[in-house]
């Protein structure tokens, strides 16, 4: 019985540095769940984006259709000569082909700019898919390690569960029962009839 309450008194004084050891380990486990619950916001602004830069995509083309067909057209205008448009059949004069030339060339400088620009956004919006994409990865790697964090603390919850049920079994059971023998140990008030057998045997 002495054994066992030097074991559990061993026991209770690792409790409080458990109970320590499981309050840090639960903190890092919700810092870390907080991080991973990034992971929706990030998947959909990923979503968004792919789709914004597919829209992008898609009226780049048609303004490079549109610039390529205004291009073709302020050429004919250019080598237009006499009194009839090459494009409408209309009656056009020089005065009005150079203005049309110029209206023409100003819409397309315009389109050149928007497509300048789409080229920019898309630019920008692939880097931001790449950096995303790449912090959703650390993501993954960092979730497998958040899982071993979350056995451990539940390893060491059920550990505490037990440790603690132990010391209580002990507290209420055999610790009175020692607590009762101690009396008659230190007055070696026990066994009195071996005792002396044993003593007759060495005399």
């Amino acid at each position: 019985l002495r054994n066992k309450r030097d074991e559990m008194a061993q026991v209770e004084t690792g409790l409080t540095s458990l109970r320590a050891e499981i309050t840090r380990l639960a903190t890092r486990v919700q810092e870390g769940d907080e991080k991973l619950s990034q992971r929706e916001v990030l998947q959909s602004q990923l979503q968004a984006w792919r789709e914004e830069r597919g829209r992008l995509e898609s009226e780049r083309v048609r303004f490079k259709g549109e610039g390529e067909a205004l291009t073709e057209r302020i050429n004919g205008l250019e080598k237009a000569s006499g009194a009839e448009c090459p494009l409408c059949g209309q009656l056009l004069g020089e005065d009005d082909r150079m203005r049309l030339v110029a209206e023409l060339t100003a819409q397309r400088e315009q389109m050149r700019d928007s497509f300048r620009q789409m080229d920019a956004q898309i630019k920008t919006l692939s880097q931001q898919i790449d950096q995303t994409e790449s912090q959703l990865n650390g993501l993954i790697q960092f979730d497998r390690t958040q899982q071993m964090q979350r056995e451990q603390l539940s390893a060491k919850q059920e550990r505490l569960r037990v440790d603690e049920k132990n010391v209580e079994v002990w507290k209420t059971g055999d610790a009175v029962r020692l607590q009762e023998l101690e009396p008659q140990l230190a007055a070696e008030d026990f066994a009195c009839d071996a005792r002396a057998q044993l003593a007759a045997v060495e005399s």
